[in-house]
């Protein structure tokens, strides 16, 4: 599966009949990206995942991330910065857009308070490039986590 950049504007984000997906990448200064174990009853139990979810009937989607993050981990966002959306095509329509959002850096104090929501994630772990053969991720996130550390990687080799 490849990873599509698609860049829209705001009204053409506003008019998609697609559900949407949202995905939050939360950083530590070590440069490891959050990642959370869905709940096993759940659909995709088991598999790993960005905190996110699914965004009501209308919402803009960083809103819902911003929300997402913090029912899931307790985490406050004040800003993000569209990553990338991926397009998951299913057998049955509709097709789901999942939105990719980087919310910045976080301080290790701020990340020492995280706190898991059970209904919503069973665990979670920081990861780096060479963590993510160790785990089972849902459709689109370890392609989207390659890319990301791909372009920090980049991004520190130019400065």
């Amino acid at each position: 599966m490849g990873l599509t950049k698609v860049r829209l504007f705001e009204e053409d984000v506003a008019s998609r009949a697609n559900p949407k997906i949202v995905r939050v990448i939360v950083t530590n200064p070590q440069g490891q990206v959050l990642i959370c174990e869905r709940p096993k009853q759940d659909m995709a139990g088991g598999l790993w995942n960005f905190p996110g979810g699914k965004a009501a009937f209308g919402e803009a989607p960083e809103i819902e991330a911003i929300r997402e993050a913090y029912d899931e981990v307790g985490v406050r966002l004040e800003a993000l910065s569209l990553f990338c959306i991926w397009r998951f095509t299913t057998n049955q329509p509709p097709d789901w857009d999942s939105y990719y959002y980087i919310a910045g850096e976080f301080s290790s104090e701020q990340l020492h308070n995280l706190t898991l929501n059970p209904e919503a994630a069973a665990s979670m772990a920081f990861v780096g490039p060479d963590d993510l053969d160790k785990y089972q991720f849902i459709p689109g996130d370890k392609d989207v986590l390659v890319a990301f550390f791909a372009q920090v990687t980049e991004q520190n080799t130019a400065s």
